[in-house]
């Protein structure tokens, strides 16, 4: 969860909770709030915590929407918007909310296995459906060539400790040192 919603769930909770329900209704509804904040919190900890699924789960949906897009790029006819506005949309769509699943996905999983889980996942879903789709060669050193992709995947992921987890900000910069290095 980004930082300024959590701030807003903060000041919402400040507004509202303190109040006394004057009926059943405004109980209900404090009720209600308390929940989702609790909802909101666990949520942010299943993505954070390194020992949660989560963030495999976030990262494994990721990967396929990059499985869409990529098989939306034949579709588009060069993004060409005019022609095939559909095509062109639902790719950009795919496009953007697999990149930032990815970014939330390598909060906890490190940056190389993530990344390099997400482009498996994407390489071996758009080859299967090239050749089920649109009838691209199903050779046989091409299904052995995935099946060695598809090892590499499991074996990055049996290879991650559950306790490594990405640094929560990038390293910092030593004082004086040039920026635009």
């Amino acid at each position: 969860m980004p930082r300024s919603l959590a701030t807003a769930v903060v000041v919402v909770e400040s507004f509202l909770l303190p109040q006394p329900a004057d009926n059943l209704k405004d109980a209900n509804s404090q009720f209600a709030i308390r929940n989702s904040q609790f909802a909101i919190r666990n949520s942010q900890f299943a993505i954070r915590n390194p020992q949660s699924p989560m963030p495999w789960l976030i990262l494994i949906i990721a990967g396929l929407l990059e499985v869409g897009w990529a098989i939306g790029l034949k579709y588009t006819d060069g993004f060409n918007f005019r022609e095939r506005p559909l095509a062109c949309s639902l790719t950009l769509a795919a496009m953007i909310v697999s990149m930032y699943l990815l970014s939330v996905a390598v909060r906890t999983i490190p940056i190389g296995t993530g990344y390099a889980v997400w482009v498996g996942i994407g390489a071996v879903g758009a080859a299967i459906l090239g050749m089920t789709l649109l009838k691209e060669p199903a050779s046989a050193m091409r299904i052995v060539s995935l099946l060695l992709v598809v090892a590499g995947i499991v074996g990055l992921k049996l290879a991650t400790p559950a306790d490594a987890h990405a640094p929560d900000a990038a390293p910092e910069r030593s004082e004086g040192a040039d920026p635009t290095v």
